[in-house]
């Protein structure tokens, strides 16, 4: 559910109605709201420093990319900042091998779009920890 929640964030001002969709949709429920807005700011603060969730980027969320075999991959956000592009995959579980060859991919197949200065982040977000895919 918080994973849903922070596909409707670009910046840290939407997350009372990105909270609110959540309640509307039955995903949480109302009682909860305060606290999950609460949580989602402390998350997006966590993260700050990595200007993910800043003003004035162009943030794609859930980008859809067909690679060349057909298949269809999704990286939960992909922000451009000038001439730089960061693919962010938000993960809420245990980290584990299979997500940085996840976002190797996505780094991969950006980079053959065209895109020179591409990044890729994992990140623990209910465990606040970032790694680096390189």
């Amino acid at each position: 559910m918080l994973h849903d929640i922070l596909s409707r964030i670009n910046t840290p001002a939407d997350i009372p109605a990105a909270v609110a969709s959540a309640v509307e949709v039955g995903e949480l429920p109302a009682a909860e709201r305060g606290a999950t807005e609460a949580k989602m700011a402390e998350m997006l603060t966590s993260v700050a420093g990595y200007s993910w969730f800043r003003e004035g980027l162009k943030v794609i969320n859930e980008l859809s990319i067909i690679d060349t075999n057909g298949n269809v991959h999704r990286p939960d956000r992909v922000v451009v900042d000038g001439d730089g592009v960061t693919v962010v995959d938000y993960k809420f579980g245990l980290p584990h091998g299979g997500h940085k060859v996840q976002v190797r991919r996505y780094v991969d197949m950006l980079r053959r779009m065209g895109y020179e200065n591409v990044k890729g982040y994992l990140w623990y977000a209910s465990e606040g920890k970032i790694q680096k895919v390189d």
